[in-house]
């Protein structure tokens, strides 16, 4: 927590504890997903997401029961665009 950084007077953070929990894609949608099961109603905001290879086996259900859906994968790695693509 900030209180247990103990930065002197003058000094300043240049980012937030826990920054990767939203900056990663993969952390994000697993954050996401988690909120969604809690508050569904809440959390309708956002399309299926799933985090692979955790969600392999969902996602797999989901591909069989639509098989003529577009799915966009986004590599966690990427930036700008980068290794995004249609399936």
């Amino acid at each position: 927590t900030l209180r247990d950084m103990k930065l002197r007077r003058g000094q300043r953070l240049n980012h937030f504890p826990a920054m990767y929990e939203v900056a990663f894609k993969c952390r994000m949608a697993s954050n996401l997903n988690r909120m969604r099961k809690l508050l569904p109603d809440l959390y309708k905001f956002y399309p299926d997401t799933w985090v692979m290879p955790e969600d392999f086996t969902a996602f797999q259900k989901v591909t069989h029961d639509h098989r003529n859906r577009t799915y966009i994968v986004k590599p966690n790695g990427g930036c700008q665009g980068a290794g995004i693509f249609f399936t």
